[in-house]
Parts: structure tokens; sequence; C-alpha cells
């Protein structure tokens, strides 16, 4: 997940353009357009996040005298400029038919349902994702108040910080694929405007604003504790409230559902499904392996995973393209599984994604397994059964793993 270090290249970026701000440094110039490159090879999207940053620091630049009269700032800047073009654009165009295609699956996103472009479910869809999982809901009633005082007081930059919230808020708003790790990028914003909350609270003579303050600090701390390491008390505690607009909404999140983020102790069975396929195929070249199952903890992907680990390199696991997201009957079923030679199949008993019956995912793998439960696959025959424990604190998500072989 490169959303956490694209955040971090931003922060950096970020705080480059505060030093030429306060004086233009030929060192910092060079750092800027380096840390630039590095910030767009990371996500496509980093120029979204800075376009504004950037905006504004041109406009300052430009009303110093010293950028005015001085020629070198502007060469440096020029070849700062060829620099950046130099380490981005190749890779860039080198892998255009990738990104085109990778792309293109991930505009449309992950979910089946999504709200009307324009309807306000669209408008305040994301705003639901950063209470919940985010600033959590006395986070945002922080934020809230915060955005309040800062257009009130005269705060240095005020209207970029603001346009930076709003512009990239709607940005991410307005495409198909609404998720929410697009705005992750937005956190350090929410928390520069929390912040200032905070120390305009801790600053107050009112008691009210001193014990909020120190409350929603208190609650960050034990949150963090529980929700990762189950200290003091277990992650099971969570209150729910339907709002308007936004519908439900965590009042408190002290659970691991719908978001796991303690350690499982719990075995998963990837090494004895691997084990037990390659004890059966020792001089087989290429096995291809029917992964009807999208579980946080089991998936193709850490299947795969797995078997590199074990220096299995003649496993191919099915992954999830255009071609199954399209599929619709049994027939096309039938073709897709003769078409790709698939010796194994791995079904799940009831849950093929978890509880989110709105991953995109979620009906064409229901098809393929009611295709192989209901015994329509009539050349693969079932041969072992994994347990597959229990993933969450508040839902009994146990399940089991069918193993198919083909006959």
């Amino acid at each position: 997940m490169l959303d956490l270090p694209l955040t971090a290249s931003i922060l950096i970026v970020l705080f480059i353009l505060y030093k030429l701000r306060n004086g233009l440094s030929i060192k910092y110039i060079y750092l800027l357009f380096l840390s630039l490159a590095i910030t767009q090879s990371i996500k496509w999207y980093a120029c979204i996040y800075l376009a504004i940053p950037i905006f504004f620091t041109i406009l300052q630049l430009l009303k110093k005298k010293e950028f005015q009269k001085g020629k070198n700032y502007r060469l440096h800047l020029l070849f700062g400029i060829i620099i950046f073009t130099i380490l981005t654009v190749p890779w860039y165009l080198a892998n255009f038919e990738t990104l085109i295609h990778q792309g293109s699956f991930a505009w449309i996103g992950e979910s089946i349902t999504r709200p009307d472009f324009l309807s306000l479910d669209a408008l305040f869809f994301h705003l639901k994702l950063i209470i919940m999982f985010q600033t959590n809901f006395f986070g945002f009633l922080l934020f809230v108040v915060s955005i309040i005082l800062i257009i009130k007081n005269n705060v240095p930059n005020k209207l970029e910080l603001l346009l930076i919230l709003i512009f990239n808020y709607l940005f991410f708003t307005f495409i198909p694929n609404r998720n929410i790790r697009y705005l992750i990028p937005l956190m350090p914003f929410f928390a520069m405007v929390m912040g200032y909350g905070i120390s305009r609270g801790l600053e107050s003579k009112k008691t009210i604003a001193i014990f909020s303050s120190v409350f929603i600090i208190i609650y960050y701390f034990f949150s963090y504790f529980i929700l990762s390491f189950g200290i003091p008390v277990r992650p099971i505690y969570k209150y729910t409230y339907y709002f308007p607009l936004i519908k439900w909404v965590d009042l408190y999140y002290l659970a691991d559902y719908p978001v796991k983020t303690i350690y499982d102790p719990a075995v998963w069975p990837q090494n004895e499904i691997i084990k037990d396929i390659k004890k059966d195929n020792l001089n087989q070249e290429a096995v291809m392996i029917f992964t009807c199952v999208d579980r946080y903890y089991l998936n193709t992907d850490n299947l795969r995973l797995f078997s590199k680990l074990k220096g299995i390199n003649n496993f191919f696991f099915s992954s999830y393209n255009f071609e199954i997201l399209n599929i619709k009957n049994e027939n096309e079923i039938r073709g897709y599984v003769k078409k790709n030679n698939f010796s194994y199949a791995l079904i799940p008993l009831k849950n093929v994604v978890g509880e989110d019956k709105n991953y995109i995912a979620y009906k064409p793998l229901k098809l393929f397994q009611e295709y192989f439960l209901s015994g329509q696959a009539e050349n693969f025959k079932f041969v072992k059964e994994y347990p597959l424990p229990k993933s969450q604190f508040l839902i009994n998500d146990s399940d089991k793993l069918l193993l198919f072989k083909r006959q």
C-alpha cells in the first residue's frame, strides 16, 4: 500500500516549500524537485495534492525581490524542472500501457453500488468514511469546531489550507472509485486543523474547552492501544447512530470490525494448502489454481506470496480481472475454467469475501462458489477441507475452505 509512503513524501515536499517561502536557497530548490520526482513516482495523484501548495509558493516567490532580480535562481529552477522530467517521465512512458490497463480497472473501483454522481449521497460518501475510519466521531467534531475557529480568526495561510481541503475532497468525490485510501494524504491537513483547535482549547480559560481538548487527546491515546494491541481491553466495543445525509456512523469505535488492526494469532491454512498441492504435483511444470475467496487473511495475493516464499515458482493463482468480473452464468464459468486450464479450485463453504457484499468481486465469486458446491463442475472432485478461523471479535466469520481437483 503506497498511500502511506505517498503521504510521508508529500509532507517532505511541504516542508521544503515552507523553507523556500521563508528564504530562497539553491539547496532547497534542488531538494524540492528531487522530492517532487520521488513523490510523483510513488502515485500518479501526488500532483493533485501538491498543486495548490506549489501554486501559492510560486505566488509568494514572484513577490520576492531576490527572485525578481536574481537570474541564478530562475536558472536553477529550470535545471530543477529538467531533473524532475528526467527522473519521472521515462518511467511513465515505459509503463504507459500498464498504467492505462491497471488504471482503468482501479478507476472503476471495488464497489458494486455507488451513489449517483451529483447526489447528496455521493457528496457525503467520503465524509462518512473519514469519520468512521480516519478521524472518528469525536475527532470530526473537533475538526468542525477548528474549521470555524480558523475561518473566524486571522490564521496564516488560511485560504490555502481551506482550498486544499475542499479541492481534494471534491476531486476524489467525483471519480468512480470512491476509496478512502485516496484521501489518506489529506489527513495531515486534517491534523493541522485539529491541532489548531486543540491548541486553542488548551489555551482557553473556559472549562468546557479545556475538558473537551483533554478528553479527545486521552480518547485517541487509549483507542490507539486498544485497536492496535488490545490494551487495556479487547477491541469489542462500538456504538452506531443514524444521522441524516451520512446515515450510519460509529459514535465510538473500539472494535476490530470492519477494520482489524490488532495482531491475529490464528493460524490460517496457506502453508498446508500449498504443501498438499505441491505433494501432488512434484513434476508438473505449471499448476493453475482458481481461488474463489478474497478474505483479508486468505486471498490470491497472500497465497501467491506463500508459494514464492517456499521457492515454488510453478503455481499460478487466478486474479480478479475484467474477464472474471463480467462472468454472469454457468456456461461462461465453464468456459473460463476450461480456457485457463485450472487443475485446482479453492472454494469457501460460506463467505467468498467476508461480510462486504458490496465488494465488486462478490457476485462473480459467488457464482463460482455455487457452481462448484452444487456439483455442476463435473470434472472436479472434492479432495480436502481446511478450517478457516474466526477473524473478528464481533462477528463469527469462521468458515471452511474446500479444495477441488480436476479429474
